[in-house]
């Protein structure tokens, strides 16, 4: 039994590691690269961009912050639990998603509550 759980610990361990590593880096959304970027740094930092433009001139707004892979439940305004395994907190904001890779896109659905449009929590597709 001993040995089952040290084993379960390990892999766990190593799972998670994966899936950091595979995280860091420049990442932009694959429909609208040029307007959203996400940027996960070796250290937890966190930097979040976005680009638009008003009246013909470039505008941008820059976020920065930290990120954390870990498990968590959150309950919704619907009264069901949702699961979440990355967290961002950067600016005013904190966002709970659910992330995965499939293939070479990093897939980012968001957990909380959010109808804020261009918002760093908002879904998204995200490529390298």
């Amino acid at each position: 039994m001993k040995k089952i759980i040290i084993t379960t610990v390990v892999c766990l361990i190593s799972v998670s590691a994966y899936a950091e590593n595979n995280l860091l880096g420049i990442w932009k959304d694959k429909s609208e690269p040029l307007t959203y970027q996400y940027e996960f740094k070796e250290d937890n930092d966190f930097i979040y961009i976005h680009k638009w433009k008003y009246k013909g001139k470039q505008k941008s707004i820059v976020y920065k912050g930290v990120w954390e892979i870990g498990e968590w439940t959150i309950k919704r305004s619907t009264g069901i639990n949702s699961r979440c395994n990355l967290t961002i907190y950067a600016g005013k904001d904190e966002c709970c998603f659910e992330f995965k890779f499939v293939g070479d896109n990093l897939i980012l659905s968001n957990k909380y509550d959010s109808d804020s449009n261009g918002s760093m929590c908002e879904n998204r597709v995200l490529v390298k």
